[in-house]
């Protein structure tokens, strides 16, 4: 599920059953954000490498098992 306002956004995943993926995480490419971003946290964790580049795209990756990213402005 994906929330969002003008100074902010989150994403929240949830998984069934008993599927395992091969992959180790996401690589996440947000764009069209009406926000500069600040500061991600992710299960509680802050994201400290993250890229933005001219036109606000942020890149950043993250585990697979997530269960909530929050992205805040300035």
């Amino acid at each position: 599920m994906v929330n969002g306002t003008e100074k902010g956004m989150s994403i929240q995943q949830s998984m069934e059953g008993l599927y395992t993926p091969r992959y180790d995480g996401y690589k996440f490419k947000l764009m069209g954000l009406p926000f500069k971003t600040a500061k991600i946290m992710a299960d509680g964790k802050e994201v400290k490498q993250f890229t933005i580049d001219k036109n606000r795209n942020v890149s950043f990756t993250f585990s697979k098992n997530f269960k909530h990213i929050e992205l805040k402005s300035y």
